[in-house]
């Protein structure tokens, strides 16, 4: 009988032995799989912030654009007023010789006017550009902040990924 008890005790052993090396073979598969899995995740979180932050720049760019194709159609725009409000006192002062001393005196002080809001105009068109330089370096400043806080994260979650362990408990 001890013979026989000794006998199985020592088959359940081998096979407990052999279940465990089984058990240890599943349980390697099975968090291989899981990292696998983890990585990917982390890989499309990558490159979705990837895309985002590409996005923003394109964004970024095209309103700048935009904004840089407005201001030169409002140059543009101001040049061609002024170039015919140059030729309308050209008229004028063309009729003004031709009449009297009066009507020469009235388009000279027309003309001082009209160069007055040319100055205007011109000081106002330098404070625009000033603005838009100024939006175009916070569009720039922001875009920058935004690459470093999303390498900032990638870094964290390389950090997180790496320091984090895996532990496999039996029910």
């Amino acid at each position: 009988m001890e013979y026989t008890m000794s006998f199985i005790l020592g088959i359940l052993s081998v096979m407990l032995g052999f279940s465990s090396v089984i058990l240890a073979i599943y349980l390697t598969k099975r968090t291989d799989e899981l990292i696998k899995t983890e990585d990917q995740r982390a890989k499309m979180i990558i490159d979705e912030g990837d895309k985002r932050t590409q996005q923003m720049i394109e964004e970024g760019n095209k309103r700048h654009q935009q904004m840089l194709e407005r201001t030169q159609q409002m140059i543009e725009e101001g040049n061609r007023r002024h170039q015919q409000m140059l030729e309308r006192t050209q008229q004028m002062i063309e009729e003004g010789n031709k009449r009297h001393q009066q009507m020469l005196e009235r388009t000279q002080q027309m003309i001082e006017h009209m160069q007055q809001m040319i100055d205007e105009g011109n000081k106002r068109a330098q404070q625009i550009l000033a603005q838009m330089q100024k939006s175009i370096e916070l569009a720039q400043q922001m875009i920058d902040d935004g690459r470093r806080e999303f390498r900032e994260l990638i870094e964290r979650m390389d950090r997180r990924i790496s320091q984090q362990t895996y532990i496999v408990k039996d029910k």
